[in-house]
């Protein structure tokens, strides 16, 4: 009997085109919400454009060893070309090497000889700065070191060789100084949760991922509680008052529907792990115990929805509720920014929500800190869905639905 109303709620739905289209919109605000979160990963290379207004060797050797730093795509064009790439977002920053940038060197002058243009967005074009600065500034000390020796040499007549090759030969010999490493360095340390104990852990995983994780609760959250109008449909239409007449028709009622409703939710995680996979080129979860945390959420979401649904008189008034209980309780529960650290206290404010026991547990997996957190997190959501079922149950059967 269980089996013929699971299949009988599924047949009702297929046939509801309103609820169709939400089945099949949420797979596609999934994919939109992992693209967007896509910006937030590291990115392999940074491109930057360079336009040499000089076009001497100096200007070339600069832009040179500038385009041979890790990490770096350094394209090159006239100073309009760079200009319109840095406003239009194809590169971080532009940069123009002027006319008289040699000789500047040489007199060891080179105040305002690049111009730096940076596009709206650029987060990085300070570094950018400061790496193309290093190498303008080891071809200037260079100079003024070679400028120095000549000028001593001058000054107390030391040696008989000619002026250019004394200030060639300093010249090479300070130049060799910075190699293989430069006399100072510019070290890039990335920061970790270790370091900030005030913040909450921050898991080694794919942004993209985690966003796409977190906006999945809130759209489970969001199908279960919608789903869960059947409860009502069914008391306006009297079929619980008929199936309270028949001993044991009223569980199974209840147990087939919500069974449909968890087949739905399942069809919406499926879809979302073909799009992360085909689309992004990950998984959705990495191991099947993390299917298993989100298939205990879901009875927890479907325990909440159920709980609202005999609380409420109409559909109307639950479709009016589901929303905002779905988003109030993802922007609480973290879901809104998965992927970044947060306070402790926020951290702990989340927990107050199935979503936020669901991060949690995800989070505590995927950072191989604690099998007992994870486990604690399932142990949660499977008890509270639980009693929130008992419940939702309890005032149906007591005619209070």
């Amino acid at each position: 009997m269980v089996r013929n109303i699971w299949k009988i709620r599924l047949l009702l739905w297929m046939r509801d085109w309103v609820f169709v289209a939400l089945v099949l919109l949420l797979p596609i605000l999934f994919m939109l919400v992992m693209g967007a979160a896509g910006s937030f990963e590291p990115q392999p290379v940074i491109a930057v454009a360079v336009a040499d207004e000089d076009r001497t060797d100096y200007s070339k050797l600069v832009i040179e060893r500038f385009s041979g730093k890790e990490g770096l795509r350094v394209i090159q064009g006239s100073e309009s070309d760079v200009k319109k790439l840095a406003e239009t977002y194809k590169v971080e920053a532009a940069f123009v090497i002027r006319k008289g940038f040699k000789e500047a060197i040489l007199n060891e002058e080179i105040r305002e000889r690049i111009d730096v243009f940076k596009n709206p967005g650029s987060l990085s074009y300070g570094i950018l700065e400061e790496m193309l600065g290093s190498e303008v500034a080891r071809l200037s000390a260079n100079a003024e070191a070679a400028n120095m020796a000549v000028r001593v040499y001058r000054e107390y007549e030391l040696s008989p060789v000619p002026e250019a090759a004394l200030w060639e030969r300093v010249r090479a010999y300070t130049d060799a100084q910075w190699e293989p490493k430069p006399l100072l360095t510019l070290e890039e340390k990335k920061w970790t949760a270790d370091r900030m104990p005030k913040v909450a852990n921050v898991v080694p995983v794919s942004s993209a991922l985690l966003a796409g994780i977190g906006i999945l609760l809130v759209l489970l959250m969001l199908l279960l509680l919608l789903s869960s109008a059947w409860l009502i449909e069914e008391r306006e239409a009297g079929i619980l008052r008929r199936a309270r007449s028949v001993p044991g028709m009223l569980g199974k009622l209840y147990m087939g529907s919500v069974l449909a409703q968890l087949t739905i939710a399942a069809v919406v995680v499926l879809f979302c792990a073909g799009i992360a996979y085909a689309g992004f080129g990950t998984g959705l979860l990495p191991h099947p115990l993390l299917y298993v945390l989100l298939a205990v959420y879901m009875v927890t979401a479907s325990g909440i929805g159920m709980a609202i649904a005999v609380h409420v008189r109409s559909s109307g008034q639950l479709a009016a509720a589901a929303p905002l209980a779905a988003i109030l309780t993802g922007f609480v529960g973290g879901c809104f920014w998965a992927f970044l650290p947060v306070p402790d206290a926020l951290a702990m404010l989340a927990l107050c929500t199935p979503q936020g026991w669901a991060l949690s547990g995800v989070k505590e997996w995927l950072a191989g800190e604690s099998v007992r957190g994870f486990e604690t997190a399932g142990g949660v959501l499977l008890l509270m869905g639980i009693l929130l079922h008992v419940y939702s149950f309890w005032r149906v059967q007591a005619k209070k639905a």
